[in-house]
């Protein structure tokens, strides 16, 4: 599975965040300073993500998002998936400061994730029950990590495992000893 990270630069810190913990449960992300190389096509790079090489859109809707010309691009690409490929995700997580009513109308029905007390230039706080919704969200639209897949070996299947229900919330994974790498 692999995920389109909209998103206004201000958000950066949170999205690389983001992007690393939506890995450690078996999640890929699409993420423009990664996925974009020197002089290829902006546009069409975004819409190659989000059309073709993407399961979802996770869009991080800030204040200045709103008003951003690229994350409305990007947001009409993932609502034109949503409704013409089965099983395309759009999920919207609110920060702080942006009300539901801000959406643009076509928006407005969306079921969206409030992350609360968030600060987009800090270390964001995957503790966070939003964190888990997010998770929940994409793994209830696609196969969550099974124990029958012959293509993971058990050590890898087992982590995958505990790092999902620790994102959803059942198992205290931090207390393992897991970090980011530096």
């Amino acid at each position: 599975m692999k995920v389109f990270l909209c998103h206004q630069s201000e958000s950066k810190p949170f999205v690389r965040e983001l992007a690393y913990k939506l890995k450690l449960v078996g999640i890929d992300s699409w993420v423009d300073e990664a996925e974009i190389g020197p002089g290829e096509s902006i546009i069409r790079r975004i819409g190659e993500g989000i059309q073709e090489e993407c399961d979802a859109l996770i869009a991080t809707i800030s204040p200045l998002a709103l008003d951003s010309g690229w994350v409305k691009e990007e947001l009409d690409l993932g609502k034109y998936a949503e409704i013409t490929r089965d099983g395309f995700q759009l999920i919207l997580i609110l920060v702080e400061g942006v009300e539901p009513h801000q959406l643009p109308a076509y928006l407005a029905g969306e079921n969206h994730i409030l992350w609360e007390g968030h600060e987009l230039t800090g270390e964001a706080d995957f503790d966070h029950p939003a964190y888990g919704r997010i998770i929940r969200r994409l793994y209830d639209a696609h196969d969550r990590p099974s124990m029958d897949s012959a293509a993971m070996d058990m050590r890898d299947l087992l982590e995958k495992f505990l790092r999902y229900l620790y994102a959803v919330g059942g198992l205290p994974v931090r207390n393992l000893g897991w970090k980011q790498p530096q």
